[in-house]
């Protein structure tokens, strides 16, 4: 899938991996086609891509990296050492608060908060439908026996047709919200 990161990447200069032995225009007609697809408009590929040309330097520097190079035998004896593998396990201990920031706002990139109203009878129906919903929060509704507020945080796309799955399985008063935060 085409990032934004990508295509943000390409007037700064940085490098966007293009398949070997894939000449550089195919490559950005790939890129073109791809990013199309997924909405983003011709204006800004346009722009982004406004004298934008292959650096050969970069390429083979690219292709010279010893990760690429070596077995992981190899790379783990060489390049490897204990003190490298020490200071990795430092700086994650001494960044976890955020990294743990990073996995929430990744977690719920396409993750949606869905709140509605139910009858009791329909729960189980309810949860069947809701996409990626482990354990809904279900609160009884005061002032209506037998009816439930449900809460879920739903880790798969809610598109239209789940709604009306929804609302056919006895759901009313649906509302869907994107998710900002969540600490995991």
């Amino acid at each position: 899938m085409l990032t934004r990161r990508a295509i943000v990447a390409l007037p700064l200069g940085l490098a966007v991996p293009a398949a070997a032995g894939v000449p550089f225009q195919s490559f950005v007609a790939g890129v073109y086609r791809e990013a199309l697809g997924e909405g983003v408009r011709r204006s800004v590929l346009d722009a982004a891509f406004a004298g934008v040309a292959p650096n050969q330097k970069v390429i083979d520097l690219d292709r010279r990296q010893v990760e690429f190079t070596m077995t992981w035998v190899q790379y783990r004896a060489r390049v490897v050492s204990e003190q490298k593998i020490a200071q990795g396990r430092a700086a994650v201990a001494q960044n976890r608060a955020l990294l743990t920031r990073i996995d929430g706002v990744i977690a719920t990139a396409e993750s949606k908060y869905i709140v509605l109203n139910a009858p009791e009878t329909a729960l189980a129906a309810i949860t069947e439908i809701l996409p990626g919903a482990e354990a809904p929060t279900v609160v009884p509704l005061i002032g209506r026996p037998g009816h439930v507020a449900v809460q879920a945080v739903c880790q798969e796309s809610v598109f239209w047709e789940t709604l009306e799955r929804l609302k056919a399985a006895g759901a009313s008063a649906i509302l869907v919200m994107p998710i900002e935060k969540m600490m995991l």
